[in-house]
């Protein structure tokens, strides 16, 4: 027996078999002899060999009735043949007759989830999570329990313990592959000894099956719990949190249906807009027909200057996009920077129809600016202006249009106007465009006033400094 059970141990099947077979020819009733003959074969063969072990374990059974083992591996044979009945009676034994062992407890929470009985399976995995004292045991087997448990949890409505059971499997995955880490760069583990199979089912063949059977099989469904947690998170408009778990739902599975569009859109509601974009064009790749994700992945686009991008997005929803004037707003922009007769004409009816829309007529303004019409830019512009007088953008662009029509006296108070307001006075980027724009139109000191303030306000600033140290030297005598 104790040969047999170390050639089962080091993983040497054949030679535990013949072991226990000259254990068997001695004494055919030995305990626990035909319980090991029966866990090497199912070692040695797999489910192939199902049909000898299950045999030698109804054997040990009538021999010794009260047996755990005997009963543990008889229903994991069950549970694999889809006998499950008979996989649970037998595996409920199991616990009774060893109810400090979590592999049982495991195997009946998997039966019970697969069959639609939750509250028994919520019941079972916290029993495994309860015997298990040491959850490094098998390669933390026991994380398969707590995320199993969380996505229960989570699909009964229970969303912080399910959150909770996540968090915990997450550290403890991250556990094994520190120890991972520690098998393959070779260094010993101090005081670690394998289990022997009389004292613990920890090298059972069924623990190793169920280890790396896990994994893949519940990916799925705990993809599908951080999806659901994400979905709850943003409903909320907890979009960080719901970015995090979508992230993780990814990992788990990331050819999920859908998970693309819900996190796309939480990074959309987060201004995230980047990360939306690629999330968006991604899904919108995958399934050209879904208009419904075209608004919020053209909005992003926009939003990242990707103007092309923003027109292949929305051009098939052209002509239904006035009824969302700041849709079109971006739209028409975007044609602008690309294609401009088009974009302004489009503008234009745009602003026809929504008058009272100020960024409307700062964006004919700016365009207007761009193409010399210095005259029809500054209509635009003060009409913006007497819709937002806070806009600041719409003041610069007035000022660089009034330096264009040769009335810096009209400029300068507009260009005093915006340092002297207290929302902009610790705004370097307003400075800095201020003095460049008094740069280009020859006002020389003020530029390096301008400058100069937009360097004490952000000192690290390389194109601040390039710019003054331009002015400086317009300005040293010659």
């Amino acid at each position: 027996m104790d040969f047999g059970r170390a050639y089962g141990e080091a993983d040497f099947p054949e030679e535990a078999i013949l072991e226990f077979k000259k254990t068997l020819a001695k004494n055919n009733t030995f305990p626990e002899a035909h319980y090991s003959l029966g866990a090497a074969y199912l070692m040695r063969s797999g489910d192939t060999g199902f049909a000898l072990a299950e045999q030698e374990f109804h054997t040990e059974l009538r021999l010794h009735p009260n047996d755990a083992y005997s009963y543990s591996q008889l229903g994991y044979i069950a549970m694999s043949l889809h006998h499950l009945d008979e996989a649970v009676s037998d595996l409920r034994r199991a616990t009774e007759l060893d109810p400090h062992n979590p592999d049982n407890f495991l195997l009946l929470g998997q039966i019970y989830s697969d069959t639609d009985r939750p509250a028994d399976a919520i019941a079972a995995l916290r029993s495994a999570i309860a015997v298990t004292t040491d959850p490094t045991r098998n390669h933390y087997q026991i994380r398969g329990a707590h995320y199993q448990l969380g996505h229960l949890l989570i699909q009964s409505g229970d969303l912080a313990g399910g959150r909770k059971e996540m968090k915990i499997a997450e550290d403890l995955l991250l556990q094994n592959r520190m120890l991972d880490q520690v098998y393959l760069a070779g260094k010993p583990l101090a005081g670690y000894q394998f289990p022997r199979a009389a004292d613990d089912t920890s090298a059972n063949p069924k623990a190793v099956a169920v280890e790396k059977d896990f994994e893949k099989r519940i990916a799925p469904a705990i993809a599908d719990s951080y999806n659901n947690l994400g979905a709850s998170a943003a409903s909320e408009k907890n979009y960080p949190e719901a970015l995090d778990d979508f992230a993780q739902a990814a990992a788990w599975n990331p050819e999920m249906e859908g998970l693309d569009y819900n996190w796309g859109r939480a990074a959309f509601a987060a201004k995230q807009y980047r990360q939306a974009a690629d999330l968006l064009g991604r899904y919108l790749q995958a399934h050209p027909d879904a208009s419904g994700v075209r608004e919020p992945l053209g909005m992003s686009r926009f939003m990242i200057q990707d103007y092309n991008g923003t027109v292949d997005a929305l051009s098939p929803l052209a002509e239904q996009l006035d009824a969302t004037p700041l849709i079109a707003y971006a739209y028409d922009e975007s044609l602008i920077q690309t294609d401009y007769d088009r974009g302004i004409d489009r503008m234009v009816r745009l602003e026809k129809a929504n008058p009272n829309i100020a960024v409307l007529h700062l964006a004919i303004g700016r365009a207007y600016a761009s193409h010399a019409r210095d005259a029809d830019a500054e209509v635009e512009l003060r009409t913006a202006l007497r819709l937002k007088p806070e806009d600041t953008d719409a003041q610069y662009v007035l000022a660089t249009v009034l330096f264009a029509l040769h009335r810096p006296e009209d400029a300068t108070p507009l260009l005093q106007t915006l340092t002297m307001e207290a929302a902009h006075q610790k705004d370097p980027e307003l400075y800095h465009r201020i003095g460049k724009l008094q740069l280009v139109n020859g006002e020389v000191k003020s530029a390096i006033a301008s400058l100069q303030a937009a360097e004490q306000i952000s000192p690290k600033d390389q194109g601040i400094h390039d710019d003054l140290e331009a002015a400086l030297h317009r300005d040293a005598p010659p």
